[in-house]
């Protein structure tokens, strides 16, 4: 898609993508004239929590991330690419399911409790302010629409 100059669409969805670009500038670059419209998704590995415990090397081992991105860093990179930011929203990944393994019933009950009560403070600040919820615990990933 990026060297064929004829290639154009309505939209382009760049999903958990830029992270993992060394150089994600010369890609936005390259696909802005490439359609109308661009859907980011970008994981906000950059967070308090993450800087306290030390997470960096953690996430560039296991995800492969070459860019850690916090809601402000990630609109203003897409800004100076050339692009014009129409909206931006957080999606909900923190108040995912317990997984995907089949626990017993008692073990089950035990665990939904003890993560429920742990997410408590998050799911509290992310009532009253979702940008500082989402700088102090990460977890987040943000979605933008970009033309």
């Amino acid at each position: 898609m990026r060297d064929d100059r004829d290639y154009f669409c309505d939209l382009i969805l760049i999903i958990d993508t830029l992270e993992h670009f060394e150089n994600c500038y010369e890609l936005l670059r390259d696909i802005k004239p490439k359609s109308t419209y661009k859907i980011f998704q970008l994981p906000l590995d950059l967070s308090v929590r993450s800087a306290l415990w030390n997470k960096w090397p953690g996430y560039r081992h296991a995800t492969g991330h070459l860019h850690f991105f916090s809601k402000d860093i990630a609109l203003e990179m897409i800004q100076d690419a050339g692009y014009e930011v129409l909206d931006s929203f957080y999606a909900i990944q923190p108040f995912r399911g317990a997984g995907a393994r089949p626990l017993s019933f008692p073990l089950s009950l035990v665990r939904t409790v003890v993560r429920a009560l742990q997410r408590l403070p998050l799911v509290l600040l992310y009532a009253l302010n979702q940008d500082l919820a989402a700088r102090v615990f990460g977890y987040w990933k943000l979605i933008v629409l970009a033309r």
